[in-house]
């Protein structure tokens, strides 16, 4: 996934709060203090999985950063999604973190104004949303002739290779709320 220097700069800041907090605290005073400790470590280690840190530091080094490699053949394409607890951005990362496995059967569109008009996007319906992904133009299926793919109203659908969709190809989330970014497993919501 594409980070912002932004983005990296406050994951290592909180990085570096972990780190001076597990280094410098009074562990050794009793038992409750070092469960406090364990636990401060484990989340240390989440945080790290979760974001990806490592891997950053790895793509900077070796000068391949996924913030300057380019992208060739890409396409954006949009994926309508539907959460029955929609104002809960929690369960919105659950659904994107759940499409790497299980796309199947859910309507993705080439063009944003048919998933926008499919879904109805508006501030009194929370519970529809829609992912933008960009995937390289050679993993979109052909349709067959004599049936194309269309959703209920006439709109064109398209199909994916299998493992097309990854974390690290999604763009935003387009919520009634406003648009979101994936920062490791978060959502982050843009300005």
């Amino acid at each position: 996934m594409p980070y912002s220097e932004q983005e990296i700069e406050i994951a290592r800041e909180v990085k570096k709060i972990l780190d001076k907090g597990i280094q410098e605290g009074p562990w050794q005073a009793n038992l409750f203090l070092k469960g406090i400790k364990k636990k401060l470590e484990e989340l240390h280690s989440q945080f790290e999985a979760d974001i990806g840190l490592d891997h950053l530091k790895r793509d900077a080094s070796s000068g391949n950063s996924s913030l300057t490699r380019p992208l060739h053949n890409t396409t954006e394409i949009y994926i309508s999604l539907y959460q029955s607890q929609g104002s809960n951005i929690q369960k919105w990362q659950e659904v994107i973190g759940s499409l790497v496995h299980y796309s199947m059967g859910r309507p993705i569109y080439k063009n944003e104004d048919d998933v926008r008009a499919a879904i109805q996007l508006t501030d009194r319906n929370p519970n529809n949303a829609y992912v933008v992904l960009k995937v390289n133009a050679d993993t979109i299926l052909a349709d067959s002739a004599e049936q194309p793919r269309v959703d209920r109203e006439g709109r064109k659908l398209i199909m994916l290779k299998e493992g097309s969709i990854t974390l690290h190809n999604i763009v935003r989330l387009v919520h009634p709320s406003g648009h979101y970014k994936l920062v490791g497993n978060f959502l982050v919501k843009q300005a």
